[in-house]
C-alpha cells in the first residue's frame, strides 16, 4: 500500500479534532442548562451579562456539531464547515472576553485574556493541520483554503443541452 492510501480514512488528528468537537458541543449544553437550572433555582432570571456568551456557546454549538458531523462523513462541504467553525471560534472567544472585560470582572481579567490567548493560538494550530495536514488532503480532497478543481467549462452551454436532448430520443 501507498502512504496516500493509509491516510484516506477519518483518523488520527482529523478524528481527535471530531470527538473533541462532539465533546465540546456536549460540555456548551450542559454550561448552557447549568446556568438555566441555577437561575430557577435561585428565582431570578439570567443575568443580562450572560446572555452574550450563552449566545455565543450555542451558535458555537450548532458549528462544531455541523463541522464535526460533515468531517466524520467526508462530505463535500466538511472543510468550508471547518473554517466556518474555526473563523466563528475565534470570533467568538474574542467578543466573549471582550464583552466580560468591559463589565468589569476585576481580578479575573488577566485569566480571561491568558484563556482566551491560549484559545486562539489551539485554534490557529487547528487551521494549519487543516490547511498543511495530508490526511485531510487525502480523506477530503483538498485542504482548507486550498482551490477547489476547476469544474469543467462548456464552450458553448446550449449545445451541450441539444447534444443532451438528442442522446434521449
Amino acid at each position: 500500500m501507498n502512504e496516500e492510501e493509509d491516510l484516506n480514512d477519518v483518523d488520527g488528528w482529523l478524528l481527535i479534532y471530531v470527538i473533541l468537537k462532539y465533546l465540546a458541543a456536549f460540555w456548551g449544553t450542559a454550561m448552557i442548562g447549568v446556568q438555566f437550572y441555577v437561575s430557577t433555582i435561585n428565582r431570578r432570571p439570567l443575568s443580562h451579562a450572560l446572555d452574550l456568551p450563552l449566545l455565543l456557546m450555542a451558535v458555537g454549538i450548532l458549528t462544531s456539531v455541523a463541522a464535526a458531523t460533515a468531517v466524520l462523513r467526508t462530505s463535500h462541504w466538511a472543510l468550508q464547515l471547518v473554517g466556518l467553525d474555526l473563523l466563528y471560534s475565534a470570533v467568538a472567544q474574542i467578543i466573549a472576553a471582550i464583552a466580560l472585560i468591559a463589565i468589569g470582572v476585576g481580578s479575573q481579567q488577566f485569566p480571561l485574556l491568558l484563556r482566551t490567548i491560549v484559545q486562539l493560538a489551539v485554534l490557529c494550530a487547528w487551521f494549519m493541520y487543516f490547511r498543511e495536514s495530508r490526511r485531510v488532503h487525502a480523506t477530503l480532497g483538498r485542504n482548507l483554503l486550498e482551490e477547489a478543481a476547476e469544474p469543467v467549462e462548456l464552450s458553448n452551454p446550449v449545445d451541450f443541452k441539444l447534444d443532451q436532448h438528442r442522446t434521449k430520443s
